[in-house]
């Protein structure tokens, strides 16, 4: 039998928690979204790197040969533009800029 009253009562506490999770107010919420796109960055970099790092030693023991690192090359800028296109997008239509 499908609990009717589970919605409800969670939709309730969500309510009831979100408050306090929302004490910090928007300054907090810019903080960290501004820390998170920090960190992101730097994620993104350093996976980018080790990508390369690998393919370019694959390239040099023969098991890929320059195509492939030329397409490395290109996926590895393809999610390096991907947050900048998000926050390009972000600030065109309406959002503050993170």
């Amino acid at each position: 039998m499908k609990n009717k009253f589970l919605f409800p009562v969670l939709a309730m506490f969500l309510l009831m928690v979100s408050n306090f999770s929302l004490a910090g107010g928007l300054d907090s919420a810019t903080t960290a979204a501004t820390d998170f796109k920090t960190w992101l960055y730097a994620f993104i970099g350093v996976v980018s790197i080790i990508y390369l790092l690998v393919k370019a030693m694959m390239v040099k023991m023969q098991k890929a040969t320059w195509g492939d690192f030329g397409t490395a090359v290109v996926w590895v800028a393809i999610c390096g533009g991907i947050p900048v296109l998000a926050s390009w997008a972000w600030s065109v239509w309406g959002g503050a800029g993170v």
